[in-house]
């Protein structure tokens, strides 16, 4: 960054964690002045995001976080660089166009605010959206949309399944709040 004038540094958590068990200093030790700061690919705490904007950036340095897998074809949420407020540990909110909806493990709504966890889903089709399994269309409506579409039968003009959110990719990253 120093050497070549980078300004925008875009990295994960875990590479955030890693740099930090390196102490306060380590990024002393470097002339660069960062205008952005991006944390991708898995949750970041807010313990480390505060380090991350203090120590890396200076406590200047614009933070974007996103949320997105590959399967999504895009971001989802993201805080948007001088418009939305920067949360520690928070991805910001939904992108145009996205509507996301909590779910508990009996496909029940969450309402927003109530402290729960639950999956993640979207409520809308977006163009991004994988939109199927090769050569297995019935086990992708099984595997994503089952569970939450209590009205599985329901297709739109484009014979989409008409669906009450769309369950994202189960998979889950395991990270270290160390």
């Amino acid at each position: 960054a120093e050497r070549r004038r980078v300004n925008i540094f875009h990295t994960s958590p875990t590479a955030i964690r890693m740099l930090r068990k390196l102490g306060p200093d380590e990024p002393k030790k470097y002339h660069y002045r960062f205008k952005s700061m991006t944390t991708v690919g898995e949750p970041i705490e807010p313990e480390a995001w505060k380090w991350y904007y203090e120590i890396v950036g200076q406590g200047q340095a614009v933070i974007t976080d996103t949320w997105w897998q590959t399967e999504n074809g895009g971001f989802l949420c993201s805080t948007k660089p001088a418009m939305d407020p920067m949360k520690p540990g928070s991805t910001g909110p939904p992108m145009l166009g996205i509507y996301p909806i909590i779910y508990d493990e009996k496909a029940k709504e969450i309402p927003a605010g109530a402290g729960k966890a639950g999956n993640i889903c979207i409520r809308n089709p977006w163009p991004g959206i994988f939109q199927t399994i090769w050569g297995d269309p019935d086990r992708y409506v099984a595997t994503y949309y089952a569970k939450y579409n209590k009205n599985k039968n329901s297709t739109d003009w484009h014979d989409w399944p008409y669906l009450r959110g769309t369950a994202l990719p189960g998979r889950r990253t395991a990270t270290s709040a160390s």
